[in-house]
């Protein structure tokens, strides 16, 4: 029997636990989903107003809140198990690797009790990775598109993945997906393009809780949306910079730099945006990962449990060591060692 067979069980396990450890879980994001279902199901147009605060973001998985929360997770369970054979494969088949993401506690509880579908964009992310791997470029494009589409930090990578395109007019089909998802959702509600891209656009996660944002809201009380502009602006301005500078082989060691950069560097955080790195994390494995691995896991196991005198320590400790990271994989400084 392959022994994959063994990790696919083990994955299937511990995400059946997951969801009966978080059926009842009702919280913001949950009632988000029931509310901008309800929406949908009723022909009403949840942009601008109720998207703004619960669904800021490209209409692609605005479809599946019509279902009910339970078949939500479960859809987004199973596409995770996808994201474990995706491992797999880009792991050149490595039963340790596919293991661990397998039974990685961060993506079951960030998807099954926070109620969270970051591990779609996840898993096309790393299928438009595989099919790159395969050349099958355009292909891939397409999938990355779908990537961007289900939720926007996927677009962190557009240079890396347009370096890799010949010929370069191939990129078009990355704006393919969400232009589409636009123009439909415009039509079938009768909502203008720009109400949507504003309430896009405008999307940002929670200042002062994590790493710099963290720090700036100790030191000078910073907090408001107004105030807080120009720290988004000269972040991204950052972030694009690194991703023109730095340019690695590997794809995968690439979008591991931008990620890491990303964690380390930003001012607005939310918790599942952990659930970004740990594939990238377990395919490269770079140096610290395990002790990351391992912090993130008990760091979300408090945030959940309300325990913020113990979280909050643990988040500043987890950001230090994704600093530490982010400087050596930089650097380059990884890859000498």
């Amino acid at each position: 029997m392959n022994p994959f067979v063994w990790v696919f069980l083990a994955g299937v396990l511990v995400r059946v636990v997951g969801f009966i450890i978080g059926f009842h879980v009702s919280n913001y994001d949950t009632q988000s989903w029931m509310l901008v279902g309800d929406a949908t199901r009723q022909g009403i147009s949840a942009y601008p107003d109720i998207a703004a605060l619960h669904q800021p973001y490209i209409p692609f998985f605005i479809y599946l809140t019509t279902l009910p929360v339970m078949w939500i997770k479960i859809v987004l369970l199973v596409v995770d198990m996808c994201n474990v054979y995706l491992v797999y494969l880009l792991s050149k088949r490595s039963i340790p690797t596919s293991f661990l993401y397998a039974i990685n506690p961060i993506t079951i509880m960030i998807t099954a009790i926070h109620g969270q579908f970051d591990v779609l964009p996840v898993f096309f992310l790393l299928w438009a990775l595989y099919l790159l791997q395969n050349y099958h470029q355009w292909r891939s494009l397409l999938v990355y598109s779908l990537a961007i589409a289900s939720k926007t930090w996927p677009i962190f990578f557009a240079l890396s993945f347009m370096r890799r395109i010949r010929p370069w007019y191939g990129i078009v089909l990355v704006a393919l997906v969400p232009v589409l998802c636009i123009a439909i959702y415009g039509i079938i509600f009768e909502v203008s393009w720009m109400s949507m891209i504003t309430v896009i656009k405008n999307y940002r996660g929670v200042f002062g809780t994590w790493g710099i944002g963290q720090l700036v809201y100790m030191g000078w009380g910073i907090s408001s949306p107004h105030n807080t502009r120009w720290l988004r602006i000269l972040f991204f301005l950052a972030l694009g910079v690194v991703a023109l500078i730095v340019r690695r082989e590997n794809l995968l060691d690439e979008i591991l730099v931008l990620l890491l950069f990303f964690y380390a560097a930003t001012f607005a955080f939310a918790t599942q945006y952990l659930a970004w790195l740990v594939p990238f994390l377990l395919l490269r494995k770079p140096w610290g990962w395990s002790f990351w691995f391992f912090g993130a896991s008990i760091y979300l196991v408090f945030v959940y449990a309300g325990a913020t005198a113990i979280s909050t320590p643990m988040g500043t400790a987890l950001w230090m060591l994704t600093v530490i990271m982010a400087i050596r994989t930089i650097t380059g400084y990884e890859k000498r060692i």
